[in-house]
């Protein structure tokens, strides 16, 4: 009625502090997601047992009561709650370490939620002032009573958890841990919660081993970056060095011209057709003059008229060198 239709519910008991806690506890599980967490649970049991007046000191005997009023009220409601969550794994944030903790502190009394019959009675004895609360017990340590198992995107986490309605579908099962957890056997029996935080545990090291590895390979791959691009700017200039060099190696190398000389002509083009025309002239004069062409060609002008004798004193002048100077002096006028 109240999620189908969004009716209000009233719940009314004899008393009102046993079994309407209980039914008010449970249908809030099944309708709220919120009390399915583990902050959510607390607040639960604070708002509908504790502050709601169940007797714990008459229920429980604590201190002193009266034996016809221990009753394990508090206890079937948990059981209950193991029971959904065995049907519904996903679908709580918390595990049954979290279920028994509370379980084995209502009779404890080493914290001073559960003390008295009411909350007058913890207002009059100033129990929160002289004791401790195991909410903030159990936050501190809430690592060790998380579900491994619990998604929050899933449907039956977010909305309302609808039980079967036929009972073959579901047997409800014997609760061991709680009722048989100081039972020593011959091998210690791992439960499946336990295996299944130790299997998360190793799973988020081997998550941030490989965030770390990732973030390593990384900052090496960086590094060889920029080593690279180093090494490219350095093999630039080398490469240019390398060219300047062998050019200096080239330019100062010698070298034979031997066989080019036919390119490289040593005079002008002027003063090559005056040797050209210097040349026909003497052969003209040596082809015209016998005693010229018989002479040797260091006597044909070729020379300096102007001889020594071995001796040391000047030559006398010849009737050769006289018709060398006339040569000469023909040869000048038709260049």
């Amino acid at each position: 009625a109240v999620s189908e239709e969004g009716a209000s519910v009233l719940v009314h008991c004899s008393d009102g502090w046993d079994r309407t806690a209980q039914v008010c506890s449970v249908a809030s599980l099944l309708l709220d997601p919120h009390y399915r967490t583990l902050k959510g649970f607390m607040v639960l049991i604070e708002k509908d047992w504790i502050s709601f007046g169940h007797k714990f000191n008459h229920r429980y005997g604590n201190l002193d009561g009266d034996p016809k009023e221990i009753s394990p009220v508090i206890d079937q409601f948990i059981e209950c709650v193991w029971q959904l969550m065995e049907q519904f794994p996903c679908a709580f944030e918390f595990n049954e370490r979290f279920l028994i903790h509370i379980q084995h502190h209502i009779y404890s009394c080493q914290f001073g939620n559960f003390l008295c019959n009411s909350q007058k009675e913890r207002q009059e004895l100033k129990i929160q002032e002289r004791t401790y609360s195991l909410w903030a017990h159990l936050w501190k340590n809430r690592a060790d009573y998380l579900n491994p198992l619990f998604r929050a995107d899933q449907s039956q986490t977010r909305g309302t958890l609808r039980l079967p309605t036929t009972p073959c579908n579901f047997m409800y099962k014997f609760w061991n841990g709680m009722y048989n957890r100081f039972e020593k056997g011959l091998q210690p029996r791992q439960s499946v919660t336990d295996y299944l935080m130790a299997v998360k545990e190793e799973t988020q090291q081997l998550e941030e081993e490989l965030e770390a590895l990732e973030e390593r390979l990384e900052k090496i791959q960086k590094v060889q970056l920029n080593h690279t691009k180093v090494k490219s700017k350095q093999s630039e200039p080398s490469k240019h060095s390398g060219f300047s060099t062998s050019d200096n190696s080239t330019a100062n190398t010698p070298q034979d011209y031997s066989g080019n000389m036919k390119s490289f002509p040593s005079r002008s083009p002027s003063q090559g057709d005056e040797d050209s025309a210097l040349i026909l002239t003497q052969d003209n004069l040596k082809s015209s003059d016998p005693d010229l062409s018989a002479n040797s060609d260091q006597e044909s002008g070729v020379e300096d008229l102007s001889c020594r004798s071995p001796s040391g004193g000047e030559c006398a002048p010849s009737e050769d060198s006289g018709k060398d100077r006339d040569s000469d002096e023909a040869v000048f006028l038709t260049a």
